[in-house]
């Protein structure tokens, strides 16, 4: 898969500019799992953005965040995946 550039951010709470590459896939692509590792690792930063529903994936060295376009889309992730893998708050966001 080819990354573009897609510019650098510069802010002062980072010591070295943020530097952004994009590409369009995709999902399901097995072409991540080295990417999803490296974010595992803290080695690098990744988000995934669905260009159809709006749903963000965003995975870091602890778990993922995922944020979806509707309750009634949350409610069906909650029947697949087991419960903890979900926030503890009262919430449940």
């Amino acid at each position: 898969m080819a990354f573009e550039d897609a510019g650098r951010y510069e802010h002062e709470l980072f010591e070295e500019p943020l530097e952004a590459r994009v590409a369009r896939t995709t999902w399901p692509h097995t072409g991540f799992d080295q990417l999803i590792d490296e974010v595992a690792a803290d080695a690098l930063r990744a988000v995934w953005f669905s260009m159809t529903s709006g749903e963000v994936f965003a995975p870091y060295d602890g778990g993922i965040d995922l944020i979806v376009e509707s309750a009634r889309r949350a409610g069906t992730l909650r029947k697949v995946f087991p419960p903890d893998w979900f926030s503890k708050r009262t919430d449940g966001f």
